[in-house]
């Protein structure tokens, strides 16, 4: 071969080199090491459909679109995957990142440990809202750049140890919500740059004197088991919450009294106060005579007696001015609060990964009281982590899955101690909630916690996880009203009595005028319907999902608006569509239209019918007046054991409930006393017989009310005085006309 052509193909080989390296530095992008990281850590999460562009094998971070992946150059600087749903758990290779400045995995559910290996050079880290395990990895001091560590609203525990020293760049710290116990250590005391730390809802015990000298702005250790007295350098703290301790009630070397921030207008203070004052020192004489003794003694009771009596007055008057000032201070116009004052918004970090997480705010979890300007009143009702509500539904697995509405998806809860409840989870616009959004959320849990009504669902606990609000009930052994009758089993379950069709109507009907009459302000249901009737062992009826309509501002709007209409189609009164319509007349047109079904035993709207009989009300209105066509109507599966002055008695009551115009309807309590009547009179005739198909009820039913609710607030507090209408039990034969 010739030296020309020898040199020809040298030449060739280095260009085609250079071009197959240009091509694969194009191709792969991203640094090896990286791209081996971040495929370690995608293989160790699951639930990863939400992760789009991610791959296994032979991905490309920088490259190509990862979601949530931010590169500098050809390393990864940034990862946030924060509030897909993504389980698994967290990659130790993690730590092979080092240009990885910002790590948001906040609202997700992985578990397990937090790596001791983790990004060196982070200056950011947010694992909050997961279900992480163990204690804080004691390798934290050599992430020597961490300024933002938030790991709040996990399973974590134990005792801390000096897992902070040396960390001098830490700025903002969120522990809260887990179950840390034992004393702060030592190395608190050495952040001097910290300015948020969040400590509440953990059991920490001891003194807090290491947080003395910290440069803290905003600092919440409330609903711990902190004692000792409170280090007078907490006086200057802008935002300063700790309640729910058990500190000595005032500052260190101070002789003034330490007040809490304000508590909720509806809290009385049991105790007295204790009030300190300076000891009055007198100069010995050598003579003194009794006279002068007895007048200085008089005066100085005189004396001590007034100041006591200023001192209350002042006390008094300075609570109501504070009151004055929060009030004030919620205010939007209000941009930043005075010192001491309790600032409720939601704030930041600085930084678009890492937001405040603070689920609880208004309650605790230990039954202690957490005070707070727009915490009126804490729910009675106990409340659920979310890793409970995982453990008693299996995940949410489709086995445990009752039904599904326009709120949420119902489960069927069972518990390790053998508690069996209905489970719904509340599906929210946003993982967590703004605070204003909150407050509606744990209101609705107040006031569904104060109703006390035999035909009203118990709401027995909630949880307002980041990601996991639901409410959970009474389990309903027989379903729903809709499922009992229109129930497509075949023969596996007998029809309803009309014994049983009337006792239901009758505990629905008395469960709407408590809303609408004895409850102080009233409230409407806002969706009656078949669905939302629940049916216990005894067929005895529990109204639920009463107030969910309020939850409009958290739930999806377009998707929720769209499921209510379809699910309440033919129950909604014909003037709800228009704006200030009075829900309560609209709740009487929906129960009138329940009525229906359980005489026809036909669906409020049932689009597999022809058109003039998809809507109950249109097709069997122009039948309520006529008893030859009443029984026509009524359900075939039951007609011929109903009298006929039964059928017209009751198709009154309908019609009076149904009138196209809200004001003639009849209001509630004049629907229950005609009920009453139609029982009491059939249960009295002699040709009443027949036996019913479900359990009997028994003989004698008494109905007690409770205590009204008054309150010139949205929330309910019971009254002295309970309303006339419904004071006294109201006795009810139960044996209701069927004849064969």
């Amino acid at each position: 071969m010739s030296t020309r052509k020898r040199s020809d193909l040298v030449s060739l080989c280095f260009y085609g080199t250079v071009l197959l390296l240009f091509f694969y530095n194009a191709s792969a992008f991203t640094d090896p090491s990286d791209v081996k990281a971040m495929e370690d850590f995608y293989g160790s999460l699951d639930q990863t459909t939400q992760l789009t562009g991610w791959a296994a094998t032979g991905g490309d971070p920088c490259g190509r679109n990862w979601r949530g992946v931010s590169c500098s150059g050809s390393s990864i600087a940034s990862i946030n995957i924060s509030g897909l749903g993504l389980g698994g758990t967290m990659s130790s290779q993690l730590s092979s990142l080092l240009s990885l400045t910002q790590l948001d995995m906040s609202y997700n559910n992985i578990s397990g440990d937090i790596p001791s290996d983790l990004p060196p050079n982070a200056i950011l880290i947010n694992l909050a809202a997961n279900r992480f395990v163990g204690n804080i990895p004691m390798s934290l001091p050599y992430l020597k750049h961490l300024k933002h560590l938030n790991v709040s609203s996990n399973n974590l525990f134990g005792i801390v140890g000096n897992a902070f020293t040396d960390m001098t760049n830490l700025e903002k710290l969120d522990l809260s919500f887990n179950s840390f116990s034992g004393d702060l250590p030592s190395s608190f005391g050495s952040l001097q740059n910290l300015h948020s730390l969040h400590l509440q809802h953990n059991q920490f015990t001891g003194s807090v004197n290491y947080l003395a000298n910290l440069p803290l702005t905003d600092l919440n250790i409330e609903n711990n088991n902190f004692s000792g007295y409170v280090p007078k350098q907490f006086e200057v703290i802008p935002e300063l919450r700790m309640e729910g301790n058990q500190f000595e009630p005032y500052f260190l070397n101070r002789t003034k009294i330490f007040f809490p921030p304000l508590p909720s207008a509806d809290k009385n203070v049991s105790h007295t106060p204790i009030v300190t004052h300076e000891v009055l020192h007198q100069h010995p004489h050598k003579k003194s005579n009794v006279a002068v003794a007895l007048m200085a003694a008089a005066f100085s009771t005189i004396f001590v007696s007034f100041a006591i009596s200023l001192a209350v007055y002042l006390l008094i008057r300075r609570a109501r001015n504070e009151e004055e000032i929060v009030t004030i201070m919620s205010s939007p116009s209000i941009m930043s609060p005075p010192a001491g004052s309790i600032h409720t918004s939601t704030t930041s970090i600085h930084s678009p990964f890492l937001q405040e997480i603070n689920p609880r705010r208004c309650h605790n979890i230990r039954g202690r009281i957490s005070f707070s300007n727009r915490c009126r009143k804490l729910p009675l009702s106990r409340q659920y982590f979310a890793s409970d509500l995982s453990i008693a539904t299996n995940d949410y697995s489709r086995g445990a899955l009752i039904g599904a509405g326009p709120i949420g998806s119902v489960f069927k809860a069972i518990f390790p101690d053998g508690q069996v409840l209905a489970l719904k989870r509340i599906e929210v616009v946003n993982m967590e909630l703004l605070e204003v959004e909150q407050e509606e959320f744990l209101d609705l849990v107040s006031t569904m916690s104060d109703l006390k009504h035999p035909n009203i669902c118990v709401l027995q606990g909630y949880c307002i996880d980041p990601g996991h609000h639901a409410l959970l009930y009474d389990f309903a052994r027989n379903g729903s009203l809709y499922s009992a009758l229109f129930s497509k089993n075949g023969d596996s379950q007998k029809p309803l009595s009309w014994k049983v069709r009337l006792r239901i109507a009758l505990g629905v009907a008395h469960a709407l005028e408590y809303m609408h009459e004895i409850c102080s302000p009233p409230f409407a249901h806002g969706n009656i319907k078949a669905r939302n009737v629940l049916l216990d062992e005894e067929f005895v009826p529990h109204v639920t999902d009463f107030g969910l309509t309020m939850l409009s501002s958290i739930l999806p709007a377009t998707n929720v608006d769209f499921k209510m209409f379809e699910g309440s189609k033919g129950y909604t009164a014909p003037e709800m569509s228009r704006p200030g319509s009075d829900k309560i007349k609209g709740d009487i047109f929906s129960f009138g239209v329940l009525l229906l079904e359980l005489l026809t035993g036909l669906k409020a709207f049932d689009s597999e019918t022809g058109e003039e009989e998809q809507y109950l009300v249109q097709y069997a209105s122009p039948h309520l007046h006529d008893l030859g066509s009443l029984q026509r109507i009524a359900d075939p599966t039951i007609s011929e054991t109903i009298p006929s002055h039964c059928l017209s008695r009751l198709a009154d009551i309908i019609l009076l409930c149904i009138q196209p115009v809200p004001q003639f309807r009849m209001p509630m309590s004049e629907v229950a006393e005609k009920l009453v009547k139609l029982v009491q009179k059939v249960g009295h005739q002699h040709n009443c017989q027949g036996v019913s198909s479900q359990s009997e009820p028994p003989p004698m039913v008494d109905i007690d009310y409770g205590h009204s609710f008054r309150t010139t607030l949205s929330h309910f507090d019971p009254s002295s005085s309970p309303s006339t209408a419904q004071a006294t039990s109201v006795r009810l034969v139960s044996k209701v006309c069927e004849v064969k």
